[in-house]
C-alpha cells in the first residue's frame, strides 16, 4: 500500500516552485497492530495539520499577514443553536486551499481519512478497512486504489490552477 501511495504522489509529479518541495494532497501513516485509534488520530492529524500549514503559506497572498479564520454566524434549527464551524478567510488566498487526505493503517486495518483545510477541525473518517476478512479483500483493495487515484486526479487539477497562479515549475527529468 506504502510504494502505491508513493507511485500516487510520484505520478502527481509536484515541484511548487516557492517551496522547492513536494506538496502532497495525501499523508500516510503506517502503525504497528495494537496501536489505539486515539494514537493513529493525533498522529494522522498532525501530519495532516502540517500539511496543511505548508498549503497555506504557499497559497496565501504576499502581504496578507497571518492567516485568519472567521466564526460564522450561529443558526438556529429546530429550538438549537448550531454553530457552524470555523473558516479561513479566502480573501487571504490566491486560491482556496485543498481538501487533504490521509491512509492510516495499523495491522490488517485501513482508514481513509480526509482533512478541510478551509474548515480547520479534526480529521474526519471517510471509510475503514479490515482487510482480515478474506471475502471483501478484493474490494477493499479497489477501493483503496480508487480513493487514491482519485487524490491522484486532484492533484493534476490542482497542477493546473498552480501552473495558472505562477506557483508551479515543471521538474526537471533526471535520465540518470
Amino acid at each position: 500500500m506504502e510504494a502505491y501511495f508513493h507511485w500516487a504522489c510520484t505520478d502527481g509529479k509536484f515541484d511548487v516552485s516557492k517551496h522547492g518541495q513536494d506538496l502532497p494532497l495525501l499523508a500516510f501513516d503506517a502503525n504497528p497492530s495494537g496501536v489505539s485509534i486515539d494514537a493513529m488520530e493525533v498522529r494522522i492529524q498532525k501530519k495532516l495539520e502540517a500539511l496543511a500549514e505548508r498549503w497555506t503559506s504557499l497559497l496565501r497572498v504576499p502581504g496578507s499577514g497571518e492567516a485568519t479564520t472567521t466564526q460564522p454566524a450561529e443558526v438556529s434549527f429546530d429550538n438549537a443553536s448550531v454553530v457552524p464551524p470555523t473558516e479561513i478567510d479566502k480573501s487571504q488566498y490566491i486560491m482556496p486551499p485543498p481538501t487533504l487526505y490521509g491512509i492510516v493503517t495499523s495491522g490488517a486495518t485501513c482508514a481513509l481519512v480526509f482533512y478541510n483545510i478551509q474548515r480547520p477541525g479534526p480529521v474526519l473518517p471517510c471509510a475503514i478497512f479490515n482487510f482480515t476478512q478474506r471475502t471483501h479483500d478484493f474490494w477493499n483493495a479497489m477501493a483503496i486504489a480508487i480513493f487514491v487515484i482519485h487524490v491522484r486526479d486532484i492533484m493534476w487539477d490542482l497542477r493546473n490552477d498552480l501552473k495558472e497562479a505562477g506557483l508551479y515549475k515543471e521538474p526537471v527529468e533526471n535520465d540518470s
